[in-house]
C-alpha cells in the first residue's frame, strides 16, 4: 500500500517497526466500510498486510483497492490512505 502522506517522524517510525497489528479499512461492494485487525510489516514506505487469499479484505480490495490502515492506539493515531495491491508471493527480500 502507498506510503504515508509525509515521511514519518521518529516516533511513528518506531511504532511502525514495533507494532504487529494494523486495522485496515476496506470498502465493501455496497460501499460500506469494513475494519478488522490484521498482521502487518512496514518496510520501504509500504504497508505489507498479511491475510488469507479468501479473506473479506482481499475480496474487497479486488473490487475497490482504496484502503486506510490505522495503528491501534487511539490517543496517538497513525493513519494512512492509499491503494492496495494484492501480492500472492512471499514477502519481498530486503535489498
Amino acid at each position: 500500500m502507498d506510503e504515508l502522506a509525509s515521511a514519518p517522524g521518529p516516533a511513528v517510525r518506531t511504532r511502525l517497526a514495533e507494532e504487529k497489528n494494523v486495522w485496515p479499512c476496506t470498502v465493501r461492494p455496497d460501499g460500506s466500510a469494513r475494519v478488522t485487525p490484521v498482521w502487518f510489516v512496514y518496510e520501504a514506505s509500504t504497508w505489507w498486510i498479511g491475510t488469507e487469499h479468501s479473506s473479506v479484505e482481499v475480496r474487497n480490495i479486488r473490487t475497490e483497492p482504496r484502503v486506510s490502515p490505522a495503528l491501534e492506539d487511539g490517543r496517538f493515531p497513525v493513519v494512512a490512505e492509499g491503494e492496495a495491491a494484492l501480492i500472492r508471493d512471499r514477502f519481498p527480500r530486503r535489498s
